[in-house]
């Protein structure tokens, strides 16, 4: 197993983040009714389903009840898991290249 690259995990974590900002504004607008039903808003705001999925699969009730500074810190999370898990693909596909 090759050493953790924290440059490149912080450019996933921070390119998850900038991403997750305009899919939480297309699931908002897609559930207020104010897109249609095709498009990149539909695009986006299917992704954040996934962007959302750990923290606020499994501990909805905590993080919809306690506040917006509380659900985005659970964005947050989720994103830097991504972003570890993106880590180790790009170190595990770099590992594969040289051999």
């Amino acid at each position: 197993m090759r050493s953790f690259n924290p440059k490149i995990f912080f450019i996933c974590t921070l390119v998850l983040i900038v991403l997750t900002i305009p899919c939480y504004y297309a699931v908002r607008s897609y559930e207020l009714g104010h897109t249609e039903g095709f498009g990149i808003t539909v695009i986006f705001a299917k992704l954040f389903y996934v962007l959302r999925f750990p923290t606020h699969a499994f501990m909805k009730s905590t993080f919809q009840t306690n506040g917006l500074p509380l659900f985005i810190t659970g964005l947050v999370i989720n994103c830097c898991l991504y972003g570890l898990l993106l880590e180790r693909i790009i170190e595990s596909s770099k590992k594969s290249d040289k051999e």
